[in-house]
């Protein structure tokens, strides 16, 4: 027999002392056997709506006239403002002091 390729079922495994049982039902968490696989469509199609439905983008709902939104307002500076080139000279300065 180990010379040889042999095939055999379960029935004549099991009289050979190859096995201790055969199992009549697929075992529970099996993830790649054999038998069918069934899927109920209506489950399918909700769970492919929801995907769909997640992806899809946020509609606004229009505003009424009362809810718009306050003019904006530029701040007014609470220091006076320095401009860019006296900032330039002043780095300049600093870089060569240390």
């Amino acid at each position: 027999m180990m010379t040889a390729t042999t095939w055999m079922d379960a029935n004549v495994a099991m009289q050979e002392g190859f096995i201790d049982a055969v199992m009549t039902e697929p075992a529970a968490g099996v993830t790649d056997a054999a038998f069918e696989r069934k899927v109920d469509i209506e489950d399918a199609k909700a769970r492919c709506q929801n995907l769909v439905d997640r992806h899809k983008p946020m509609r606004h709902a229009p505003r009424d006239e009362a809810a718009k939104p306050a003019e904006l307002v530029e701040p007014v500076p609470t220091e006076p403002r320095t401009s860019v080139s006296s900032l330039n000279d002043r780095l300049e300065r600093l870089k060569y002091t240390y």
